[in-house]
């Protein structure tokens, strides 16, 4: 295994995510080549060392003036700490915009191994280090929240977890921006009152943060949200954790922003057949009616995790259905980690850690039928190997002509991860350059 893995392994073991997460990097490990398909491309692949970055568990975000791309690695790097990048659009070498510091040798902590995806915005990338520092093999602290300048002029901490009762500890998701662009808002899947996680509000000037809500967990609340938290069309937080309700599967909360006083459960989720562990960023379409989402287990048989949605029936109300159940093996993916993304035509497009022909992960479409369900198309299964990428645990970007980024952990050239591009058809592209 690799440092970061490894590393990231040890943070987790306590708790029923380090199993399953353990389970995933097994599945990582080897290769079968194959072919990729005819719409999937690899745009670059990590090199690691102190020149590049390794291990892009985060997804990607996109300038959609320029059609850059920017990013961030687990680990490589100056410090071996992960990095901040640009893929300029039709480049065929990324940029380091920041090495995370970390240690940097001095004792200070200040930023190592962001898992969660960072946000672009006005010639700056915002995002989050999961740990302050890794050494030797070990995670240190409780993770950031910094700022990298686009034209690499400087990294800034914006925030140091504390930790405790007070504060949050390691936060793996991405930061939500606001439409006035002026607050962040994550989570951390631990610290706070009740050692369960937070939800917390970042001013993007750098000021103090604010915990919105510690998750208590146990029968009334969450706990552990992995996933972010996002703000829909009715200015309410949404998101989902991977612990807390009743059999302790993990819960949806959506409540007005600024007044979190109770927890706030939308959907608990019970039995395992409607799936359990929201390991996801939540999606919700443009009036705030739907809310999208994965689980990384249950469903069926297989237990290879679902995509849902929530329909919101009005006072408080709101239904369940699932879209599809993922079955695993070389017809299907399975284990989603990562958030769905939504077209002008109301397709959804995701990304599965394993499953698929070489089981490595697949990029798939969930179409309307036209009878209140979904069809699934495979757009791609990862063949891993040193021509294709492996395990991608992220959310993909759309650009203005509908073609989709991602990321994956494993796999290219240099077995440290890749970007890559599905081209979608010509007709449909056109479709939604029009639609838009």
């Amino acid at each position: 295994m690799t440092m970061g893995m490894s590393c990231t392994a040890h943070r987790l073991q306590a708790g029923k995510f380090a199993t399953i997460f353990a389970t995933l990097i097994v599945a990582t490990a080897g290769g079968v080549t194959a072919a990729a398909a005819q719409t999937e491309s690899v745009l670059y692949s990590f090199a690691g060392g102190t020149g590049d970055g390794a291990q892009p568990f985060a997804g990607l975000s996109i300038d959609t003036t320029t059609g850059n791309l920017y990013g961030a690695t687990f680990s490589g790097g100056s410090y071996g700490q992960g990095i901040v990048f640009e893929l300029p659009s039709g480049a065929t070498s990324d940029t380091v915009l920041c090495n995370l510091p970390g240690g940097n040798g001095s004792g200070a902590l200040n930023g190592a191994g962001p898992w969660g995806t960072p946000v672009f915005w006005n010639g700056n990338v915002y995002g989050t280090a999961t740990y302050d520092s890794i050494s030797n093999g070990s995670v240190l602290g409780n993770g950031v929240v910094y700022e990298c300048a686009a034209n690499g002029s400087g990294y800034t901490v914006l925030h140091q977890f504390k930790g405790g009762t007070s504060d949050g500890t390691n936060p793996f998701a991405g930061l939500f921006l606001d439409s006035t662009h002026t607050n962040l808002y994550g989570t951390t899947v631990a610290g706070g009152t009740s050692s369960n996680g937070v939800v917390f509000q970042q001013p993007i000037s750098g000021t103090a943060s604010t915990i919105l809500h510690s998750f208590a967990g146990g029968s009334s609340d969450g706990a552990q949200p992995y996933g972010g938290v996002i703000i829909d069309p009715h200015n309410n937080l949404a998101g989902a954790t991977v612990d807390g309700s009743t059999l302790d599967n993990g819960i949806i909360y959506i409540t007005p922003i600024g007044s979190w006083t109770s927890p706030a459960i939308a959907k608990s989720f019970g039995s395992s057949s409607n799936g359990e562990i929201a390991r996801s960023t939540l999606l919700t379409d443009k009036f705030g009616n739907n809310y999208y989402g994965t689980t990384m287990l249950g469903g069926g048989v297989a237990s290879d995790g679902v995509v849902f949605d929530l329909f919101a029936l009005g006072g408080g109300r709101y239904s369940y259905s699932l879209l599809h159940i993922f079955t695993g093996g070389s017809s299907d993916g399975a284990q989603p980690y990562a958030a769905l993304i939504e077209d002008a035509s109301g397709n959804l497009y995701g990304t599965t850690t394993s499953g698929g022909a070489s089981g490595y992960g697949v990029v798939y479409e969930l179409t309307p039928n036209g009878s209140g369900g979904y069809n699934e198309t495979i757009l791609h299964s990862f063949a891993g190997g040193t021509s294709d990428g492996a395990n991608p645990y992220s959310a993909l970007v759309m650009d203005s002509s509908g073609n989709l980024y991602g990321t994956t952990a494993n796999g290219g050239a240099n077995g440290h991860g890749t970007i890559f591009e599905i081209a979608m058809p010509t007709t449909l592209t056109q479709s939604l350059k029009q639609k838009r």
